[in-house]
């Protein structure tokens, strides 16, 4: 069971497979940004943002036009409130990587959502320990994952 005011913060990878060729995880990816949106848990990052234009840009195999990017970013901005980036953020990151042994982008994440009582994350990155001070992480793509627990 879930709060009932928790929120789900969505990492990159899942913003970018609703636009990859992989069909099995776009399908996914995108219920998962319809539900989040519809239910009013999803969040996102100006981070995710930022990562989400770069890549869709530059590395897709279908990789969109600077305009079709920018078009996408405002959409998300639409669906979803943008989490700020902020120095906070950023220091509580570099002790995430100290204390925990994320990887740096990753840690910015959890930080973000630590900083920010966001619940939960999902991502195709879990890390190792699969909840760390309060944020838990769960991977939309394994064959166990329930949308129904964060709905």
């Amino acid at each position: 069971m879930t709060d009932s005011i928790a929120r789900v913060f969505i990492d990159t990878n899942v913003l970018v497979y609703a636009y990859d060729a992989d069909v099995a995880r776009q399908a996914v990816a995108t219920e998962l940004i319809e539900r989040l949106s519809r239910s009013e848990r999803g969040v996102i990052s100006a981070q995710v943002l930022a990562e989400f234009y770069s890549v869709s840009t530059r590395k897709l195999a279908a990789r969109m036009t600077p305009n079709e990017g920018e078009q996408r970013i405002r959409r998300f901005r639409r669906l979803f409130p943008v989490l700020d980036v902020t120095a906070l953020v950023v220091a509580e990151a570099a002790r995430g990587v100290a204390h925990h042994g994320i990887a740096f982008w990753d840690a910015m994440i959890w930080a973000t959502c630590r900083l920010n009582q966001v619940s939960y994350v999902v991502t195709e990155d879990v890390p190792a320990a699969k909840e760390i001070e309060g944020v838990a992480f769960f991977d939309p793509f394994s064959r166990d994952f329930k949308l129904s627990r964060f709905l």
